[in-house]
């Protein structure tokens, strides 16, 4: 949501990292969230649990924000729920079609493998073969990045569990709105990070705009311990 927001955590220029993880775009984001935190608008806790299962088709949960993916864990989780459901673009800032990524793939052949051949024959198999989305359409939501397979894709999975536009409409048009964004050198501890920042949110023990300049103190020391060339650009 804070890559929606159009302002970029890291970036590089004049030779150096500039880090703003508490911009006002993120702020701005974490202002409304925290806003809905308070209220009780939104519901705290983990997706795809027992209890966010229940919830959702009691109509206790409305809705949830998502990748992709959530497609498929949506249909799996509440399968009674035909008719009920729709995919729709993510709510935008000032009517500006926008909106980030929420995970991703990749695979790899570790370097101990005694047979690195035969394993990339196989995950070239599994990233290009048409075969393979249109076995994933019977168990899951097959959201290839491989064109033709999202073809393929498309035709195969029968998406007749949702009301409102097509599904493949939807994610097409999104992902043609994402913004720019370069991920620093310490993204793994910053995720870290945040979910220790932002624990205690739903507590009351701390506010979400508190948790990001938290966590953009974080991020700026680990890049500095490394011996790299930093900018605070902390919204002061």
């Amino acid at each position: 949501m804070a890559w929606q927001a159009g302002d970029p955590w890291w970036r590089i220029a004049d030779g150096s990292w500039r880090v703003g993880i508490d911009r006002r775009g993120t702020l701005r984001t974490a202002d409304y969230w925290q806003d809905m935190i308070g209220s009780g608008r939104v519901r705290s806790g983990s997706t795809g649990t027992q209890s966010w299962t229940a919830a959702m088709h009691k109509g206790e949960l409305w809705g949830l924000l998502g990748a992709t993916w959530s497609v498929g864990m949506l249909k799996k989780s509440l399968p009674e729920d035909t008719g009920r459901w729709a995919v729709a673009p993510m709510p935008t800032w000032d009517d500006e079609p926008a909106n980030g990524v929420h995970g991703g793939s990749a695979f790899g052949v570790s370097a101990e493998s005694d047979v690195p051949e035969a394993a990339l024959t196989f995950l070239r198999w599994l990233s290009t073969d048409p075969a393979v989305p249109r076995i994933g359409a019977t168990v899951t939501f097959p959201s290839p990045a491989y064109r033709s397979s999202r073809r393929v894709a498309r035709e195969a999975y029968d998406d007749s569990y949702f009301i409102g536009d097509p599904v493949y409409d939807v994610l097409d048009e999104a992902a043609t709105r994402v913004p720019e964004w370069t991920w620093g050198p310490n993204a793994l501890s910053v995720f870290s990070a945040a979910a220790d920042a932002l624990g205690p949110v739903p507590t009351g023990a701390t506010t979400m705009p508190r948790a990001m300049h938290r966590i953009q103190s974080s991020a700026v020391a680990t890049m500095r311990a490394r011996g790299l060339a930093v900018k605070n650009e902390a919204r002061t």
